[in-house]
């Protein structure tokens, strides 16, 4: 009895390795390259065309001709907004920072409500594998030691506010709004 079914699991085992080297070879062959390999699959398939960069998910753009604007950090932006004597509101980010993920939704809604030209935000990505070299030294210049910081400069590139605490759009708001 011992040997029918030793026999039995032997066969079966053969038979699920002949089946999978089968078909593995059958998905080879129909899709060419490497099977498992999908890059030969999805190289038909456009990639998707984006406005914003690919790290700006949370973001939503302003509207065209809104007065105030959240933005993806540019260096050329912000030094155009400093040397414009504009308010700035930076807020340093972490893609993987689930505070930062919830606070997006109440900064992209002040911004959507706010109408002074002379109020700019830029997301600053910060600690994180999207962080490029000048955001590193914007934080460092700064003092910033934690993602979902807020940091506020005045029209004159002044800190005035610098906060890790959670705000509201209308916090947002308001604190923006004082400094006009």
């Amino acid at each position: 009895m011992k040997t029918i079914l030793s026999i039995f699991l032997i066969s079966l085992l053969l038979f699920g390795c002949i089946s999978k080297e089968d078909s593995t070879k059958k998905n080879t062959e129909m899709f060419g390259g490497f099977a498992g390999d999908n890059n030969s699959i999805n190289s038909s398939i456009p990639e998707p065309k984006n406005e914003l960069p690919r790290n700006n998910t949370n973001i939503q753009p302003s509207p065209p001709n809104f007065a105030s604007q959240y933005l993806p950090f540019e260096k050329s932006k912000y030094e155009e907004a400093k040397s414009s004597g504009k308010i700035i509101f930076l807020e340093f980010y972490a893609n993987w920072c689930p505070i930062c993920k919830a606070q997006a939704p109440e900064i992209n809604a002040a911004f959507s409500d706010l109408t002074n030209p002379e109020i700019v935000g830029f997301r600053v990505n910060y600690n994180d594998d999207e962080t490029d070299d000048y955001e590193k030294a914007l934080a460092k210049e700064f003092g910033i030691t934690y993602q979902h910081t807020h940091l506020v400069l005045d029209k004159n590139g002044n800190v005035a506010i610098k906060s890790l605490e959670s705000w509201s759009k209308d916090k947002i708001k308001e604190e923006l709004q004082k400094l006009t």
